[in-house]
Parts: structure tokens; C-alpha cells; sequence
């Protein structure tokens, strides 16, 4: 079993290679992602609930989602703080914010993880 720390660094390997998929998305402007969005025409308040439980039922919305890293790179672009984008929960948002994007060829990221 893996410890804490392993956990947490695997944890943030894979928000960090998720932030490089979506930064590497086409830019926003030039594609109105929404309009194929699986929560078009869902209430968005949906995606702002208080509760673990609403929360948990936003984000079963995302796995199906064609542009799920289009509404993430939204997310991250626009230091979005509140609510579930692209699939993810405000605290992966906080920290997908604070890392940086790893790349398939990016060694250096994993060379400085410590244990």
C-alpha cells in the first residue's frame, strides 16, 4: 500500500499532466467549447453546490464530456475558484493552479518530487 506522500505525489503528477493537455487545448477563442459541453443546457448551479453531494453528482457530468479540457483550461485561464470545471473540485483547482504542467517528454518535474 502506498504511503501518504506517495499518494499525493501521484496525486499531483496527475493534475500536472492534466494542466498540460488542457493548456495545449486550441485557444478559447477560437472554439465555443460550450455549445458541445455534456452540461449545456443544465442549471449551473449544479456545478456551484455547498455539499459533498452535489459536488460528487457535478462531476459525474464531466467523464462523458467531449470538451471537458476545454472547460478546464477555462477554468485554470481564468482563475476560476468556485465550482467543478473540466471534472475537477475546487481543492484539485487550487492545486492544479500552483503546479506546472508536465508534459509527455518532461522528466525534470518528476526528478524534483522528494519524497
Amino acid at each position: 500500500m502506498l504511503d501518504s506522500r506517495a499518494t499525493e505525489a501521484m496525486y499531483r503528477i496527475e493534475l500536472a499532466e492534466l494542466k498540460y493537455k488542457a493548456l495545449n487545448t486550441e485557444p478559447i477563442a477560437a472554439v465555443d467549447w460550450t455549445k458541445e459541453s455534456a452540461c449545456r443546457g443544465m442549471e449551473k448551479q449544479i456545478f456551484y453546490g455547498e455539499t459533498r453531494a452535489d459536488v460528487e453528482e457535478a462531476k459525474k457530468v464531466c467523464p462523458r464530456c467531449i470538451v471537458r479540457l476545454y472547460c478546464l483550461k477555462e477554468a485554470i485561464v481564468n482563475n476560476e475558484e468556485f465550482g467543478v470545471w473540466g471534472g475537477l473540485e475546487q481543492k484539485d483547482l487550487r492545486t492544479i493552479r500552483k503546479i506546472e504542467p508536465l508534459g509527455p517528454n518532461d522528466s525534470t518535474y518528476l526528478l524534483s518530487l522528494s519524497y
